[in-house]
């Protein structure tokens, strides 16, 4: 015990580097709450700085071998720790301003500080009282451990190497938790040292600023930013504090749905109830990655092509969603999914946007029925159904499934062989599942109190490349046959229903500001998208798939040979004017949603827009 007590004394570093780097990490958790949803990120980062701590004091301990004089090796130490703990505090800095980890690109700029003044005068001007708990209290507590208490750490024990890696390992393995989807530029469960390793070639040093925004072209303000003005609604409002529940099924196209032509016979529920609702009948996804989806649908914006995923990337963006909106309204505001919330960064974003109640996979018991990806729509359904019964009304609530989702399980009484492919036979069957599931929920959920108080929408959260197998159905492009979308209203059964179908051309952007227009709701701020449910001039459908594309005015254009024109059903057409017009617009619509997710203030973007000439409504 005694030799024991000794050996652990005498690798304390190791429990130095720890208390070192969990200090320093703690101050990290304070920055922005929004990026702390759930307890398992900070644990995340706490894990990263237990292996940092290994990773030092193997590399310490090698330089040991090397270095044999005791001063040497407390100088050295004690400067190494005087410089992670001045990174740490340049990290947080940086971190507090643009909500992401320093680059290391930020050693080579230290060379043009001298351009800022005078250094003396640099380090007067930002001296803060963070410094005494970033700098001076960790300086202090490394000359205690260095140069008081020697003895307990200058004679490394070499068998504790093997452990120390060893423990390191686990750690490591432990920031792979499955329920946590890696992001690298996270400053609350990423590292700095993971994120300088995975991106020393700087690719993610972008510049925070956009090109600044001095006009729209006339055609982009004739034909994007149609005002609504003179142009009345086509169906009733809703005003009287209603729940809203938005349903978004897992590539769930309108191909395979009855109610847009399909033979299959795999989507009965949906069938049923869209003969009771409004039905959208040309409404299209831009891409193939439910993130891109959820943005678009949510915030009334297209994908940002240029800058990435808004979801993953997550741009620091001021754009106002469908969440602010309810928020505003003080609704309660809920998000349900199958699956992890970090993957794709979903939980940064609805934390972004003050959504009150964050529910993904492990809100569910821990006995729930695990189907390819993430939990069986059958559990996603049941635990909505439980949980909107007891939430405080009115709310706005998005239910977003997963079952339908490669691999495509289906569990045992579903599959079926419809006649085609081992794969085609398992997404049939997984639809098939997936429309069972709703059937249940929509049959259940408007029976209660809340449901009957209930606006509806059941779309998906995009389509999918999967072969086309009715054949005699294929007369249009096939891109618009797989990409093209369900959208359907139900009204409160508590009123007045309606039945009926409208035709508009739309796309996910177009289900923002129909929901808003439908429940009266003004909205002050730039939106994409158009109401479905007024007579515009002009519509598209815009998607990102294969090089980009746009449709519009029964003209489809790809981008990458934008000097053939087609119809919907894929017959090259002569170049018209309007053609060229359609062409730069998109272009246009890029560069500005770009822009818009750059800007760090929701007012002064409003500002900016309204002053160029974008009405709001």
């Amino acid at each position: 015990l005694h030799n024991l007590r000794v050996s652990q004394f005498h690798n304390s570093m190791y429990i130095y580097f720890i208390i070192l780097n969990v200090y320093l990490r703690s101050f990290i958790f304070f920055i922005n709450s929004n990026n702390i949803w759930h307890w398992r990120l900070p644990l995340q980062g706490i894990l990263n700085e237990l292996v940092v701590a290994g990773l030092f004091y193997l590399v310490i301990g090698l330089l040991w071998i090397i270095i044999k004089r005791k001063r040497i090796r407390k100088l050295f130490l004690f400067l190494f720790s005087v410089l992670w703990i001045v990174i740490n505090y340049i990290n947080f800095q940086y971190a507090s301003t643009f909500n992401s980890l320093v680059p290391i690109s930020w050693f080579s700029e230290l060379n043009n500080i001298t351009s800022l003044g005078n250094i003396n005068d640099i380090l007067i001007q930002n001296i803060e009282t963070n410094m005494i708990y970033m700098i001076v209290i960790p300086i202090m507590f490394s000359v205690c451990f260095i140069f008081c208490i020697e003895k307990y750490w200058i004679d490394l024990d070499k068998r504790y190497y093997l452990f120390v890696f060893l423990l390191s390992a686990f750690f490591q393995s432990s920031t792979l938790y499955a329920d946590i989807h890696p992001r690298i530029e996270s400053v609350v469960h990423s590292h700095i040292l993971k994120y300088w390793y995975y991106n020393y070639d700087d690719q993610l040093n972008k510049s925070k600023e956009s090109a600044e925004l001095n006009s729209f072209s006339a055609d982009f303000l004739e034909r994007i930013i149609e005002y609504k003005e003179d142009r009345p609604i086509l169906v009733p409002q809703i005003k009287n504090n209603i729940n809203v529940v938005v349903i978004i099924m897992e590539s769930f196209r309108a191909y395979e749905l009855g109610v847009y032509g399909s033979n299959l016979n795999i989507s009965p529920n949906f069938d049923k109830y869209a003969k009771k609702g409004l039905l959208f009948n040309n409404i299209f996804s831009s891409y193939n990655l439910s993130r891109v989806g959820m943005w678009s649908a949510l915030c009334g914006a297209h994908q940002n092509v240029i800058g990435g995923s808004v979801f993953t990337n997550y741009e620091d963006h001021n754009v106002k969603c469908l969440y602010d909106y309810f928020n505003e309204l003080n609704y309660e505001t809920a998000w349900i999914h199958g699956q992890s919330a970090t993957y794709d960064s979903q939980g940064y974003f609805m934390n972004r946007h003050q959504v009150k109640h964050i529910k993904d996979r492990l809100s569910f018991p821990v006995d729930s029925e695990i189907l390819g990806w993430g939990l069986s729509d059958k559990e996603l359904m049941k635990f909505s159904l439980e949980y909107l019964e007891n939430l405080k009304t009115p709310y706005f609530t998005v239910i977003q499934t997963i079952t339908n989702h490669h691999p495509y399980v289906a569990p045992k009484g579903y599959f079926t062989d419809f006649g085609f492919s081992e794969s085609i036979n398992k997404f049939f069957s997984t639809f098939k599942y997936s429309d069972a599931m709703l059937g249940y929920f929509l049959d259940e959920y408007l029976k209660t109190e809340n449901g009957k108080e209930s606006l509806i929408i059941i779309t998906a959260d995009h389509g999918n490349g999967k072969e086309l197998v009715e054949a005699d159905r294929n007369e249009k492009i096939q891109i618009l046959n797989q990409y093209h979308i369900p959208l359907l209203f139900i009204y409160p059964s508590s009123g007045k229903q309606l039945k009926m179908t409208i035709d508009a051309l739309g796309g996910h952007l177009d289900i923002m500001p129909t929901i808003l227009d439908i429940m009266g709701i003004p909205h002050q701020y730039p939106i994409f998208g158009k109401s479905l449910i007024r007579n515009y001039k002009y519509r598209y459908a815009k998607g990102n798939i294969e090089g980009g594309w746009i449709l519009a005015e029964n003209r489809f254009i790809k981008m990458r040979s934008s000097n053939t024109p087609m119809n919907i059903y894929g017959d090259i057409q002569s170049q018209k004017p309007g053609d060229q017009i359609w062409i730069n617009l998109f272009k246009e619509i890029d560069d500005l949603q770009f822009w818009m997710v750059k800007q760090n203030s929701r007012v002064s973007l409003s500002h900016k827009l309204h002053s160029l000439g974008w009405k709001y409504h």
